[in-house]
């Protein structure tokens, strides 16, 4: 990953885990064409490269540690905002997913995020 200009790039080097890129770029792709709000600026996405570049959220806080930090009032308005946005997404539109496909990603999301960390 690189950070340039308040742009965030991301390019997988590895080839055995190209694929979890490409689904990433297909799934921000797909939240484009539903209009979904919630997500970075893209400025492109290519699954031939590998890459994808979107907005860089300079002082993003993942919700662990805004929490950590919020006081009540503050906990509530994120709450309202993070569960609109989970609304939002999970009504977008469904579709059906090969089970092969979930397994896979899920597999490697376990080892990427957990066994390796």
């Amino acid at each position: 990953m690189v950070v340039n200009d308040g742009k965030l790039t991301k390019t997988c080097i590895n080839k055995d885990f190209y694929k979890l890129i490409d689904r990433e770029i297909y799934w921000y792709n797909k939240c484009i064409e539903k209009n979904y709000k919630n997500i970075p600026n893209i400025y492109y996405a290519t699954t031939d490269k590998h890459e994808i570049c979107m907005e860089y959220l300079n002082g993003y806080k993942n919700v662990y540690e805004f929490i950590k930090d919020a006081n009540y009032g503050e906990f509530i308005v994120f709450m309202n905002v993070y569960m609109d946005a989970i609304r939002n997404l999970h009504n977008l539109n469904n579709e059906d997913i090969d089970k092969v496909f979930a397994e896979d990603d899920y597999r490697m999301e376990f080892y990427t995020k957990v066994i390796t960390r």
